[in-house]
């Protein structure tokens, strides 16, 4: 599993995760941005960023616009799917379980409309 840098990173960016489990999509959006612009390792930046697609991909979908959730998706599982494979057998990058998050947004990607949550 990565850690982050500091523990203050760690508090912020699992408070992001309990807004997206919440369903404050947007808020967990603008508080991973953050941490994104702040991280040094590149593989952690390109995690937040899908966690930030995803994020946004489900405001999309909330405001109606079926092709902006939908390329948005698109872009989130690419990443998702790379930090999985960089996780190895544990599945685990930055305490979230990618197999079930995985599962869950290729079934928004391929229309149907289960619930997303991040498991931690």
């Amino acid at each position: 599993m990565y850690r982050s840098a500091t523990t203050s990173q760690d508090d912020d960016y699992f408070y992001g995760v309990d807004l997206f489990n919440a369903g404050y999509w947007w808020e967990a959006h603008v508080y991973w941005e953050r941490l994104w612009s702040e991280s040094p390792a590149p593989h952690a930046m390109e995690f937040l960023q899908g966690l930030i697609q995803l994020s946004a991909a489900l405001v999309k979908r909330r405001e109606g616009s079926e092709k902006g959730e939908a390329k948005l998706i698109n872009q989130a599982l690419e990443k998702l799917r790379r930090a999985s494979t960089r996780a190895g057998s544990a599945k685990v990058f930055m305490g979230v379980r990618l197999e079930p998050l995985i599962d869950q947004v290729e079934q928004v990607e391929q229309g149907v409309t289960p619930t997303i949550e991040l498991q931690v």
